[in-house]
């Protein structure tokens, strides 16, 4: 009823296998808010790609209900730079805010895209 949807887990490692390259595991989704106050949880940060692997996506923000604003998206999953193929995740969509359509129709605002992963060295 009332309370913060949790933040998403970080997804896990990824990197080559026998010259196949993977994506890393992309973060989880945040929690959804109380139903009546609460706002949405962050996203999870994408797993890391390791070697030539590429970054995971990051987690979707977890929407409000009826009072609350959504929450932010994950932050994608950094990379290993030096690598040709290896790249970082884009950060995950922000969560819907809470309302009712036809009396409150969007007065609660939507959760922020998360940022991109990086190129580590």
């Amino acid at each position: 009823m009332i309370g913060n949807g949790g933040m998403g887990g970080t997804g896990g490692p990824a990197g080559t296998i026998s010259g196949t390259q993977y994506r890393a595991g992309a973060g989880g989704s945040g929690g959804q808010g109380g139903w009546l106050f609460g706002n949405g949880g962050t996203g999870g940060t994408g797993g890391i790609g390791l070697s030539n692997g590429m970054g995971g996506y990051g987690g979707f923000g977890g929407s409000a209900v009826l009072f609350g604003q959504g929450g932010d998206g994950g932050t994608g999953g950094d990379a290993k730079a030096g690598f040709p193929a290896s790249m970082p995740g884009i950060g995950g969509p922000g969560g819907t805010g809470g309302g009712i359509p036809n009396l409150f129709p969007g007065i609660f605002p939507n959760g922020r895209m998360g940022a991109s992963g990086t190129l580590l060295p």
